[in-house]
């Protein structure tokens, strides 16, 4: 009798069918990449089914079931379970049916999830809702044949097409493919000539309603259609541009960027639903992520030099309002002296110039508030001052310097390339432990197979020496005695 819902002999042929499932062409025109996942499936289903039909009970059962059907799922048969892209629940029973059968309907069921993710994304890219959580299909208990992929399709198509309009959904309807492959092409042709044609003025308008030309017009003809005419109303789109909207757009701040590009992900964010649109999402998140990174930076280089304009400014009218040089001259050189303490601590080499480029223009500022009187008295301190500090800053930085090249030196405890060193000859010593612990299991393996040879030689000698002394004991010659009508004796 028929097991699977196939009769015997039938499972190499699903095998073969099944793995053309998930094939290039089918993952191509989706846009998805499902991987050896047809191929495995269906290469493993048929072996599966050859060994296992004939099954020799009642009750023997593979089989996947879909929406509320999966409450008729036996729970202890139960192989393997989802929820599907769209909110469909799966359940997949093995019952009676041994490993191989198990695996099948493991390996369907995964097929089944994978198709189910493919619609989705293909139906929700043409701009309608798809939400079969709760919800039955046409059929909701799929046997495992030759043509349960199409048949699960199939189901698919029609409960999604449940709320179109009244001529897509009798279009829909109306598809016809002998493979789950076919199924898909032509839903997808279906659903974009009817874009084309909601659209307008698109290459289908005019031809027929769009039973006529999904059911006159090849899938993969459609597709190259539509192609084309996508190529000609992005050249159309181009002629009309706008070249001002462009240009005040190139003008951007990165400010008005960074804020434009927020509106346009929150927006992205609320319809979000294909893997395809997550993926668009992160790379709009990726890109602000880089615009963020340019305004944070000049907003804070706008900080850093407001707060030194305003201080320049501060610094003019408080100074000029200094009634003798000598105020003036402390001034600076109070604030030269503080800095100067500064750059003891500082371990940073643009620190160190940045600290000492300030401290020059304060002595010189000081300088320059002193009368001639006044510097002609302060002149050599000044510049005893200046070499001082020239010699501090070379140090600091000559310091800086030999910290570097020691974090080099695989000699000077503490550094980086120390470290490494360390780590390295600690890999190297423990590979070679294990290395030498390998080879000595193994030369401990071959002294206990050679010295079980040598038992097994030694017990070989002992048996020939046992055999050797019976034969010794043996009489010199042996009669046979066989009287007339009695027994052998022997004498």
């Amino acid at each position: 009798g028929a097991v699977f819902g196939v009769e015997p002999g039938l499972g190499s042929t699903l095998g073969g069918i099944a793995g053309g499932l998930g094939g290039a062409a089918m993952l191509s025109t989706l846009g998805w990449a499902a991987g050896p996942l047809g191929a495995l499936a269906g290469a493993f289903v048929g072996s599966a089914l050859d060994s296992v039909l004939g099954g020799d009970g009642p009750e023997v059962r593979a089989a996947i079931f879909t929406g509320a059907g999966t409450a008729r799922a036996e729970q202890k048969h139960t192989v393997a379970s989802a929820t599907g892209a769209s909110g469909l629940a799966f359940a997949g029973e093995a019952q009676r049916v041994g490993e191989d059968g198990r695996a099948a309907v493991e390996a369907l069921t995964t097929q089944f999830v994978a198709l189910d993710e493919a619609l989705t994304a293909l139906t929700r890219s043409a701009g309608f809702s798809v939400d079969l959580s709760n919800q039955a299909l046409g059929t909701d208990q799929f046997a495992v044949t030759a043509d349960s992929a199409r048949d699960f399709v199939r189901a698919w198509i029609d409960a999604v097409a449940a709320p179109f309009d009244d001529e897509l959904r009798a279009a829909a309807g109306a598809l016809v493919g002998d493979t789950a492959e076919d199924l898909i092409a032509s839903y997808q042709a279906l659903l974009l000539v009817r874009d084309d044609l909601r659209r307008g003025g698109g290459l289908f308008e005019g031809l027929g309603s769009l039973s006529e030309i999904s059911a006159a017009i090849s899938p993969q003809e459609v597709q190259r259609v539509a192609a084309f005419g996508a190529q000609l109303r992005a050249l159309q789109a181009s002629l009309g541009a706008d070249a001002l909207a462009a240009w005040e757009q190139s003008q951007r701040s990165v400010f008005e960027l960074w804020r434009d590009q927020g509106d346009a992900i929150v927006r992205a964010a609320d319809v979000a639903a294909t893997q395809q649109d997550f993926a668009l999402l992160q790379a709009a998140v990726q890109e602000r992520y880089q615009t963020e990174l340019q305004l944070i930076g000049q907003i804070m280089g706008a900080l850093e030099s407001s707060a030194a304009r305003f201080a320049a400014t501060y610094e003019s009218i408080f100074v000029d309002g200094l009634k003798t040089e000598e105020e003036r001259y402390n001034y600076f050189r109070d604030q030269a002296d503080e800095l100067s303490r500064t750059i003891t601590t500082l371990t940073d080499p643009g620190e160190i110039a940045a600290a000492a480029e300030h401290y020059n223009a304060l002595l010189q500022q000081a300088y320059q508030a002193l009368g001639e009187g006044s510097r002609d008295a302060m002149r050599d301190e000044i510049l005893r001052t200046i070499d001082e500090m020239r010699s501090l800053v070379e140090g600091r930085l000559q310091s800086a310097l030999d910290a570097v090249q020691a974090d080099g030196d695989t000699g000077t405890p503490g550094s980086v390339a120390n470290a490494i060193q360390g780590a390295t000859e600690t890999a190297i010593q423990q590979l070679r432990d294990t290395m030498a612990e390998s080879i000595q299991a193994m030369a401990r393996q071959q002294e206990a197979a050679a010295a079980a040879q040598q038992r097994a030689a030694d017990q070989q000698l002992a048996a020939a020496a046992a055999f050797g002394g019976w034969v010794s004991r043996l009489p010199a010659s042996i009669q046979i005695n066989v009287p007339a009508g009695g027994e052998i004796s022997y004498a």
